[in-house]
Protein backbone atom coordinates (compact mmCIF):
# COMPACT_ATOMS: atom_id res chain seq x y z
CA UNK A 1 0.00 0.00 0.00
CA UNK A 2 0.88 3.34 -0.90
CA UNK A 3 1.14 5.56 2.08
CA UNK A 4 2.22 9.14 2.69
CA UNK A 5 5.21 7.70 4.81
CA UNK A 6 6.64 5.59 2.09
CA UNK A 7 6.45 8.21 0.23
CA UNK A 8 8.36 10.33 2.28
CA UNK A 9 10.47 6.94 3.20
CA UNK A 10 11.33 7.24 -0.77
CA UNK A 11 12.09 10.66 -0.40
CA UNK A 12 14.45 10.21 2.44
CA UNK A 13 16.11 6.78 0.39
CA UNK A 14 16.52 9.17 -2.89
CA UNK A 15 18.25 12.45 -1.08
CA UNK A 16 20.59 10.06 0.89
CA UNK A 17 21.87 8.10 -2.60
CA UNK A 18 21.97 11.57 -4.22
CA UNK A 19 24.27 13.51 -1.43
CA UNK A 20 26.03 9.72 -1.38
CA UNK A 21 27.20 10.25 -5.18
CA UNK A 22 27.33 13.98 -4.61
CA UNK A 23 30.19 13.50 -1.89
CA UNK A 24 31.94 10.97 -3.84
CA UNK A 25 32.07 12.62 -6.73
CA UNK A 26 30.95 16.64 -7.94
CA UNK A 27 31.44 17.49 -4.34
CA UNK A 28 34.43 15.14 -3.12
CA UNK A 29 37.07 16.78 -0.62
CA UNK A 30 40.39 17.57 -2.28
CA UNK A 31 42.96 14.71 -1.21
CA UNK A 32 46.45 15.71 -0.25
CA UNK A 33 50.19 13.44 0.43
CA UNK A 34 47.88 11.54 3.70
CA UNK A 35 44.63 11.98 4.83
CA UNK A 36 43.09 15.04 5.38
CA UNK A 37 40.77 15.27 7.98
CA UNK A 38 38.17 16.66 5.70
CA UNK A 39 38.31 13.34 4.06
CA UNK A 40 37.86 11.30 7.53
CA UNK A 41 34.51 13.33 7.82
CA UNK A 42 33.62 12.53 4.24
CA UNK A 43 33.90 8.46 5.01
CA UNK A 44 31.67 9.14 8.65
CA UNK A 45 29.36 10.76 6.38
CA UNK A 46 29.09 7.97 4.16
CA UNK A 47 28.70 5.46 6.86
CA UNK A 48 25.60 7.55 8.02
CA UNK A 49 23.93 8.13 4.37
CA UNK A 50 24.59 3.99 4.03
CA UNK A 51 22.65 3.42 7.42
CA UNK A 52 19.88 6.05 6.56
CA UNK A 53 19.21 4.04 3.46
CA UNK A 54 19.32 0.68 4.98
CA UNK A 55 16.70 1.75 7.53
CA UNK A 56 14.61 3.19 4.93
CA UNK A 57 14.51 0.01 3.13
CA UNK A 58 13.95 -2.35 6.24
CA UNK A 59 10.93 -0.30 7.51
CA UNK A 60 8.89 -1.13 4.15
CA UNK A 61 9.42 -4.36 5.49
CA UNK A 62 8.88 -3.98 8.80
CA UNK A 63 6.38 -1.63 9.64
CA UNK A 64 4.97 -1.61 12.71
CA UNK A 65 8.09 -2.09 14.84
CA UNK A 66 10.18 -0.08 12.60
CA UNK A 67 7.67 3.34 11.88
CA UNK A 68 9.15 4.61 15.17
CA UNK A 69 12.39 3.62 15.38
CA UNK A 70 13.75 3.77 11.76
CA UNK A 71 12.37 7.60 12.11
CA UNK A 72 14.25 8.45 15.56
CA UNK A 73 17.20 6.56 13.99
CA UNK A 74 16.77 8.73 10.81
CA UNK A 75 16.30 11.91 12.51
CA UNK A 76 19.94 11.78 14.95
CA UNK A 77 21.35 10.85 11.40
CA UNK A 78 20.43 13.73 9.68
CA UNK A 79 21.32 15.87 12.70
CA UNK A 80 24.96 14.12 12.91
CA UNK A 81 24.99 14.99 8.78
CA UNK A 82 24.44 18.61 9.37
CA UNK A 83 27.51 18.78 12.15
CA UNK A 84 29.44 16.15 10.55
CA UNK A 85 32.30 18.98 9.54
CA UNK A 86 33.26 18.71 13.40
CA UNK A 87 35.23 15.56 13.03
CA UNK A 88 37.78 17.12 10.45
CA UNK A 89 37.73 19.85 8.40
CA UNK A 90 40.07 22.04 6.50
CA UNK A 91 41.19 24.98 8.05
CA UNK A 92 41.34 27.46 4.61
CA UNK A 93 37.61 28.46 3.26
CA UNK A 94 37.94 28.39 -0.01
CA UNK A 95 38.93 24.00 -0.34
CA UNK A 96 36.65 21.96 -1.60
CA UNK A 97 35.56 19.88 1.56
CA UNK A 98 34.44 24.12 2.73
CA UNK A 99 32.68 25.10 -0.49
CA UNK A 100 31.00 21.94 -1.42
CA UNK A 101 31.14 18.94 0.51
CA UNK A 102 30.01 19.96 3.92
CA UNK A 103 26.84 22.08 2.61
CA UNK A 104 25.61 19.46 0.39
CA UNK A 105 25.96 17.53 3.52
CA UNK A 106 23.86 19.98 5.80
CA UNK A 107 21.29 20.49 3.09
CA UNK A 108 20.73 16.71 2.80
CA UNK A 109 20.94 16.35 6.33
CA UNK A 110 18.77 18.88 6.97
CA UNK A 111 16.40 17.77 4.57
CA UNK A 112 16.34 13.83 6.12
CA UNK A 113 15.85 15.66 9.77
CA UNK A 114 12.68 17.07 8.57
CA UNK A 115 11.52 14.38 6.69
CA UNK A 116 11.96 11.72 9.46
CA UNK A 117 10.29 14.61 12.07
CA UNK A 118 7.28 14.46 9.66
CA UNK A 119 7.28 10.89 9.30
CA UNK A 120 7.58 10.66 13.55
CA UNK A 121 4.44 13.07 13.46
CA UNK A 122 2.69 11.02 11.31
CA UNK A 123 3.01 8.13 13.32
CA UNK A 124 2.36 9.22 16.15
CA UNK A 125 -1.19 10.09 14.89
CA UNK A 126 -2.27 7.14 13.38
CA UNK A 127 -0.97 5.94 16.59
CA UNK A 128 -3.21 7.64 18.44
CA UNK A 129 -6.43 7.02 16.28
CA UNK A 130 -6.10 3.38 16.56
CA UNK A 131 -5.61 3.36 20.71
CA UNK A 132 -8.60 5.84 20.82
CA UNK A 133 -10.78 4.03 18.61
CA UNK A 134 -11.07 1.11 20.37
Amino acid sequence: MFTLKNFLRIITIIISVIALVLINTVCKPCHGLMEMPCERSTKIADVLLVIVILSCAVSFVRKRIADIVTAVLTAVLGIFLVFVSKFGHCQVSFMSCNTKTFPALRISGIIIFAVSLVILILTAVRNRKNTSGR
